[in-house]
């Protein structure tokens, strides 16, 4: 669930924060996510588990009088890993 950073001394501008860890579906969907993303590859050996992903972002919204976003910025960063499990092989 998003975080309402606050508003703080400009009401026309709105701060969220977001985090999200998942299981990746597919090996053909992340290798899809990892090049058009930039997300490095961890190492993983025959047999491993789908790595899990981790997406952390910020959004700033500038509001009109209305409370409509007139302009909306998103920062985001992407991080795999493989489950513990895995690791613990090694």
């Amino acid at each position: 669930m998003p975080n309402a950073l606050g508003s703080g001394r400009n009401a026309h501008r709105g701060i969220g924060h977001w985090n999200v860890t998942y299981q990746v579906a597919s090996e053909e969907l992340f290798q899809i996510w990892a090049k058009s993303t930039g997300t490095g590859l961890p190492d993983r050996q025959p047999g491993d588990p789908l790595p899990r992903m981790e997406l952390d972002g910020t959004l700033v919204a500038d509001l009109n009088e209305q409370g409509l976003a007139t302009c909306v910025r998103i920062f985001w960063h992407s991080n795999a890993s493989i489950p513990t499990a895995a690791k613990d092989r090694d």
